[in-house]
């Protein structure tokens, strides 16, 4: 966990499962090509090691170097930094020196490491290390990586502790935001001041309610009108908007949570919204339910399309809200594809953006999950999506005309998975006006035209219990 005064401290929601032996076991990664490994980014290092710092704004990573070989592991960090916890952590068992890590000061990383590299035999280092670490391995002895280094090949997929903590703060951060907007949609119906930086403050605040809250992930997107087509926009007091009645709203953000990282956005009208506002908004949609949908063989490299951004990016836990070297678009960053693995999670975030006038864009957070096919064609493994994040979207933009059958009963099934989970945890926290609002926003959308009754006359019976349910409980 996150610990005072800058410290590094162990990520113990971690512990249980991911203690010292898998540590040695995701070193042998170094051992299938080289005698050792020069490890330089943050993320890399802080999962390696099963901790975490705060050295970087909105992600808990901390200052350090590592190099590990067949023989020790070093890991070069400030000693001030280190907590009596932390220093059994890296050495659990003392009468086995063996086991332990052995940590060097930060600032003397550089001149250990050309001491002791030459004579360690061949060297895996990534391209993306700096020119003066690079240097540090003789030329006969580098092996340079252009590709995504092993580590995080390894830290992509989550193992069962991490994936169970990812979808535990994926519903705390779905609870909040719910809790959020329901207050705050009151508030402009009732002519309350907001502004996009007021709003992105008051968020904060709300996740800061939930068990485990750090920080926010990123400095939030809150976007009125025509600043929800910037797309990396970022409240200022020059650009601050009022939320009110006459614009749409676009909300972009996420937290750090000692169990998970999340990242989300929604698009919201208060008011009255213009026809070509509902179209645009349900395209969006549309597509966003489709890649969430989607079933793909466990060899496609490329999903999606670009919305003037990739359509999602991986998700670390309790690390980086943007982790690579997953990502769904049409290129990847290194111009290739990377294959997609149950355990990953990603965002799910079409968008559409209008120059001075609007933005739209959806995004959930997704877990790659196996896919249960009636036939394997050649015995190949298919997979699809499952969302992890349930914060419902705007019902007043959804035109119903547009969407198929199998999207509107996707929707239905979120809707349902909503009330099912979110709803239960605001009746559980006492959130009575996010919980209203949560079952106004979720309810049933008939699947077969119906001409002798309206859409909203229309309800299951399995709804219709789902939602007593959910207020009695």
């Amino acid at each position: 966990m996150l610990s005072a005064e800058m410290n590094v401290g162990v990520d113990s929601k971690l512990l249980p499962y991911n203690a010292w032996l898998p540590l040695k076991e995701k070193l042998k990664i170094q051992r299938k090509k080289a005698n050792g490994t020069i490890v330089t980014a943050l993320d890399e290092i802080a999962w390696l090691f099963n901790l975490r710092g705060s050295d970087v704004e909105h992600t808990p990573l901390f200052k350090a170097y590592s190099f590990v070989t067949t023989i020790e592991i070093k890991l070069y960090i400030r000693p001030l930094k280190l907590t009596p916890e932390v220093e059994k952590h890296l050495c659990p068992n003392l009468n086995n020196g063996s086991e332990c890590v052995k940590v060097e000061d930060y600032i003397h990383a550089f001149e250990d490491m050309k001491k002791i590299i030459p004579e360690a035999g061949k060297i895996l280092i990534s391209s993306s290390s700096s020119y003066a670490m690079v240097n540090l391995v003789p030329e006969g002895n580098r092996i340079i990586h252009t590709e995504p280094s092993p580590v995080a090949e390894l830290k992509v997929v989550k193992n069962p502790v991490e994936i169970k903590g990812m979808k535990n703060a994926a519903l705390k951060d779905s609870v909040a935001i719910v809790d959020f907007v329901a207050m705050l949609e009151q508030q402009v119906l009732q002519g309350k001041h907001w502004d996009e930086i007021k709003a992105a403050k008051t968020l904060a605040k709300f996740r800061k309610e939930q068990e485990g809250y750090q920080s926010e992930s990123f400095t939030a997107i809150s976007a009125v009108g025509s600043n929800g087509a910037i797309i990396h926009y970022r409240p200022q007091i020059l650009t601050n908007r009022n939320v009110n009645m006459k614009y749409m709203y676009l909300l972009d953000s996420g937290g750090q949570y000692l169990d998970g990282t999340t990242d989300i956005t929604r698009t919201f009208h208060f008011g009255a919204p213009t026809d070509f506002e509902v179209a645009t908004y349900t395209r969006v949609l549309m597509g966003a339910i489709d890649l969430i949908s989607a079933v793909f063989p466990e060899k496609v490299k490329r999903i999606g399309l670009d919305y003037q951004h990739g359509t999602g990016h991986g998700i670390g836990h309790f690390l980086g809200v943007h982790e690579g070297p997953i990502g769904i678009s049409d290129k990847s960053a290194n111009g290739n594809g990377h294959l997609l693995k149950p355990g990953m999670f990603l965002s799910d975030e079409p968008g559409y953006y209008e120059k001075d006038n609007f933005g739209i864009r959806l995004e959930t957070m997704m877990m790659v999950v196996k896919a249960y096919t009636p036939h394997n064609f050649n015995n190949m493994q298919y997979y699809t999506f499952e969302p992890v994040s349930f914060v419902p979207f705007e019902s007043k933009l959804i035109d119903l005309n547009l969407l198929s059958q199998k999207q509107k009963e996707w929707l239905n099934w979120f809707n349902m998975k909503a009330r099912n989970t979110v709803g239960i945890e605001l009746k559980k926290q006492g959130r009575t006006k996010g919980l209203h609002w949560l079952l106004s926003k979720t309810e049933y959308i008939p699947v077969h035209s119906c001409p002798n009754h309206s859409s909203n006359s229309i309800r299951p019976l399995h709804f219709m219990i789902l939602c007593f349910v959910v207020l009695i409980f």
